[in-house]
């Protein structure tokens, strides 16, 4: 299945619910399906980068069962930031996908947590190119302007603490220091502050003295447990502690 962009729901009106494949529509707000016959079969326009094309799973939609419901409730995400943020789920594979589009709305990744009973199945896996795509998220207020941007291991954690500051998800605990001098000069924040997890500590003051080095302001955030699992409240006075 080609994913070719997101664009206005005609059915509820929404700006860029429906999401347009190569043959294809589907609306993640209201739900609604269209087609393709060869005669309205949509081209999409999309120029041919050379790039390797990104696909999510055929069978995807957007009501998560609740074996992967329970889990995602443990780290308070809401309904709303699971919409916000288009986490659908695949039946066939057992995976509930997060996926990751840039600012045009085009598909450049996804990662799925397994959820099925193979035991040597990786509990994450997904597709794209982590290494080059930049993305920040924020509060739904918007970017805060010469914020910090926090720097975090996975999705859940930096959807999480979006909610209060701007963040931005490292796919791992190896942070590029090129990427985020770029991310660095296009936001201009007052700081980056690195969340990783404890076992970490260490690489994360590597890089915080790489950054201080290069006159871009850092500091290493430590904690017992991953930034998903505390609240509001706790991960403000981490913050700003």
């Amino acid at each position: 299945m080609s994913y070719v962009k997101h664009e206005p729901c005609e059915q509820c009106g929404s700006r860029d619910n429906k999401a347009v494949y190569a043959d294809h529509s589907y609306c993640f707000g209201c739900h609604h399906v269209e087609f393709f016959t060869f005669h309205n079969r949509r081209i999409g326009g999309v120029k041919d980068t050379g790039a390797a094309v990104v696909s999510l799973p055929e069978d995807i939609v957007p009501t998560i069962p609740a074996v992967a419901d329970s889990w995602i409730r443990k780290y308070d995400l809401t309904i709303s930031e699971l919409h916000a943020n288009r986490v659908v789920w695949s039946e066939y594979r057992q995976l509930l996908i997060f996926p990751y589009f840039d600012d045009k709305q085009h598909l450049w990744g996804w990662q799925g947590r397994y959820f099925g009973k193979d035991p040597n199945h990786p509990k994450w896996t997904g597709k794209g190119n982590f290494k080059e795509q930049i993305k920040v998220y924020h509060p739904l207020t918007g970017i805060i302007k010469n914020g910090i941007i926090l720097l975090e291991e996975d999705i859940i954690s930096t959807i999480k603490t979006s909610r209060i500051y701007n963040s931005t998800c490292i796919f791992g605990s190896y942070i590029d220091i090129n990427k985020y001098i770029k991310i660095y000069n296009l936001y201009k924040p007052s700081k980056f502050c690195i969340w990783l997890d404890k076992d970490k500590e260490k690489d994360s003051r590597l890089f915080s003295l790489q950054f201080n080095k290069l006159g871009i302001p850092s500091e290493v955030i430590s904690t017992e447990l991953d930034p998903k699992e505390y609240s509001n409240e706790e991960i403000r006075r981490f913050i700003e502690s």
